[in-house]
């Protein structure tokens, strides 16, 4: 009996995990989930959930196990469905919105939307592209007045009876007939009666209502703001109403639009934004939830916590952070918040999150990373991604392979011809992608058969894009001048940033810095070097797949490092992100001098640095080092300042196999040990190293392994041997187990007037 009931459990428990992909999504409001997020980051694994669904409808392949990391796969495929679903398409967001329309019972499956045609209409509960379709043309006529969601609801119903009734149509909105399309499509649909308009009373800052969406659709009418009409009283929001306050002599409050105010706004007189000149006002410091406004604590560099990492997964929903949301404010989030600093106009500091910054970066109004452009002859997962939708649109009939190809080039230039922008297939431009990704882009067969072609720039005019055409139709780069500004400057900047040749953000502003940039990578390349001109040779390799990343240059294998070797007082930690630092500079000095560093000793510890770093641990630890040298701590620098530090040529010798190792001698009776080896003649040398050292962490006892590693190179330091981790040759372990060697080191220590931490 006891096992019969066991069983039942058992089965219980079984239907319950099944039911548990679809419970989490109903759970806590739905949280928005966005791209770079783990399970580890949660309290519940809803990545793997929505990876789930996904898989049971289709959009991602059932072979691959969820792994609970909202990566590429996961982008691609919830962008599927988001167009499936009529939703906005963003992969790399999954809304609250789009998770309840994943999770409901009526989702469609990949490929298993139906058309009207094929039911006879659309019902109410229906979901997908034809009901957005539908409900897009009632908003036009004036029936619907809430967004195109794809959801076929009580509002909907609610437009469709009543654009019926106008129609003279059989009054049903729980079904939208074929006859009922057929009108609603129809240049001659019947709009509806127009209704008086109430008079409002004030709304402020935070505020969410369709009385605050009326207001943008009429500051957007006369020019006062340069967004959409979300129904959210945010900043630009605030702005814009500033803008029509000043401009109407009335009482200026961006955060509160009086009865006084919207009256005048809904008046005929109201004057357009072109004739007036608004001053900007500083942006509110708070963000609000309902109506209820919500400060924010300001974070600082190397701060950590659940508030750093929301603040990455926003910077990375907005495209200005390519990392992980890890909790830890480091070095390449202060980078991101700069960019989104500079972009939204705000003061430029990426080591600090004011409370201000948080606010504008957390609400609605925050103004995401401008899409870069695409140019011909790239290659990648953008080219891959563009080239998918020209192929689902119908413009490309070949595969999508991540090279911008001829193929692709024609593609290009057929949308944009079919989208009335200008026309250059060797340049997808930020404008044209965003038409591209748009519910509004145009297929193939509905473009125009024969477009009015683009004008384009007279012989020798250099185009926005930095650009001349040539006679034969192709374009060569403009030459960039010293002293130049613009985003074309940015452009360069940028690239050379992500080649190496400068740790500088770029400000486009061509400077001393760029100009010393510019002639390390013409040095690389074999130009003629000129910091002041970026000729439009030296351009075009520079955007091409084929530019040189910086390297170092290499120290010959017989030259030994020149000069004293200065040691600091103590060792304390360093990691990425410090700056102006005396340690900091100190170790790049000692890097420069060993051949692994050949920038400015500046004391700023930045990508440059954090790769000298990684090569050098990996130099003294070998393959057992991981890490990407972003922080470094007392056993490495003892090894780098020690005499016996290894050189960058030992370190590339030892990489490419050449310096032939040791394996097999022996002194004594030892034979060396190397990383990997097992068995007692590593469980001796531990008990001897734990002995002197302390604890040897988690390897198992008798394997040569990563904690192993570390503890060899401590004892190779602390005794003047070369430091390699990975080898404990037989000579060492001649004095290792001598008599001597506790005395010896206690005597080290002493000298110093420092302790090993453990």
């Amino acid at each position: 009996m006891k096992l019969f009931f066991r069983r039942i459990l058992c089965a219980l428990l079984a239907l319950s995990l099944l039911a548990s992909a679809a419970a989490l999504a109903e759970e806590a409001g739905y949280a928005a989930l966005s791209y770079g997020m783990k399970d580890t980051d949660a309290t519940a694994p809803a990545v793997k959930a929505l990876q789930d669904r996904l898989k049971e409808l289709g959009y991602m392949d059932k072979s691959v196990p969820s792994t609970g990391g909202f990566w590429n796969a996961t982008a691609t495929a919830l962008s599927a469905f988001q167009r499936a679903a009529g939703l906005t398409v963003n992969g790399k967001l999954a809304s609250p919105e789009t998770q309840r329309a994943l999770f409901a019972s009526g989702a469609p499956a990949k490929g298993g939307s139906a058309s009207a045609s094929q039911t006879g209409g659309i019902r109410q509960g229906s979901r997908g592209s034809n009901v957005t379709a539908m409900q897009r043309r009632l908003i036009e006529l004036g029936y619907l007045k809430d967004r195109a969601d794809g959801d076929y609801g009580p509002n909907t119903a609610k437009a469709v009876a009543a654009f019926q009734q106008a129609n003279g149509l059989p009054v049903n909105g729980a079904l939208a007939s074929e006859e009922t399309l057929a009108a609603l499509n129809a240049a001659s649909a019947v709009t509806p009666a127009p209704t008086a308009t109430p008079t409002p009373g004030g709304v402020k800052y935070g505020d969410r209502s369709s009385q605050v969406a009326a207001m943008q659709r009429r500051l957007i009418e006369l020019g006062y703001l340069k967004d959409v009409a979300d129904g959210i009283y945010g900043q630009n929001t605030a702005r814009a109403v500033v803008a029509f306050q000043q401009a109407n002599g009335l009482t200026v409050n961006g955060n509160a639009a009086s009865a006084e105010t919207l009256a005048a706004l809904n008046s005929d007189g109201a004057p357009a934004a072109a004739t007036a000149t608004p001053a900007p006002t500083a942006a509110p410091q708070t963000t609000t939830s309902g109506d209820t406004p919500v400060s924010f604590a300001a974070l600082q560099l190397h701060d950590r916590g659940a508030q750093v990492a929301a603040m990455q997964r926003r910077l990375i929903e907005l495209g200005y952070l390519r990392d992980v949301a890890d909790g830890i404010y480091g070095q390449n989030t202060a980078k991101a918040l700069a960019a989104f600093q500079q972009a939204n106009g705000l003061t430029v500091n990426g080591n600090t999150a004011s409370a201000g910054t948080l606010g504008l970066l957390l609400s609605t109004s925050a103004t995401p990373l401008r899409q870069a452009d695409i140019r011909y002859k790239e290659r990648g997962s953008r080219v891959t991604d563009m080239q998918r939708r020209l192929i689902e649109l119908g413009y490309l009939k070949g595969p999508a392979d991540g090279d911008y190809g001829p193929n692709t080039a024609k593609a290009v230039a057929a949308f944009q011809q079919a989208s009335g922008l200008t026309v250059n297939g060797n340049l997808a431009t930020a404008e044209m992608l965003t038409a591209l990704n748009s519910d509004a882009a145009k297929p193939a067969s509905a473009a125009t058969p024969t477009p009015t072609p683009a004008p384009t720039p007279a012989p020798g005019t250099a185009n926005s894009d930095g650009q001349i055409q040539q006679a034969d139709g192709s374009y060569i780069y403009a030459p960039i001048q010293y002293g130049a500004r613009g985003s074309v400057v940015e452009e360069m900047q940028l690239k050379l940033l992500n080649l190496g040749y400068t740790e500088d953000f770029p400000d486009g502003q061509f400077g001393p810095k760029t100009g010393e940039a510019l002639a390390a990578f013409q040095q690389a390349a074999g130009f003629p070097v000129n910091k002041r001109l970026a000729s439009s040779e030296v351009l075009g390799l520079l955007f091409s797949n084929d530019a040189p990343r910086f390297v170092p240059a290499q120290v010959p294998e017989d030259t030994a490092p020149s000069g004293p070797i200065v040691k600091p007082d103590s060792y304390p930690n360093l990691r990425a992100g410090m700056t102006n630092n005396a340690d900091v500079r100190l170790m790049q000095d000692r890097l420069r001098q060993l051949g692994y560093f050949k920038g400015a000793s500046t004391g700023n510890y930045f990508d440059e640095t954090a790769a000298a770093v990684k090569k050098f641990c990996r130099a003294i630890l070998g393959a057992s080092y991981t890490k990407s040298g972003q922080a470094v701590g007392e056993v490495e620098l003892r090894a780098l300042y020690s005499e016996g530090a290894p050189t960058y040529a030992q370190y590339t010798a030892r990489e490419n196999g050449a310096d032939g190792g040791s394996a097999g001698t022996a002194t004594e009776g030892y034979a060396d040990l190397h990383y990997g080896d097992k068995g007692d003649a590593v469980v001796k040398a531990e008990k001897q190293l734990r002995a002197i050292f302390g604890g040897l962490g988690s390897d198992p006892e008798g394997e040569y392994g990563v904690s192993t590693v570390l503890i060899v190179a401590r004892f190779q330091t602390y005794f003047g041997y070369p430091v390699n981790g990975t080898v404990l040759t037989a000579q060492q372990q001649k004095l290792l187990f001598s008599s001597g060697s506790k005395a010896r080191l206690a005597e080290i220590r002493r000298a110093e007037g420092g302790v090993i931490n453990e």
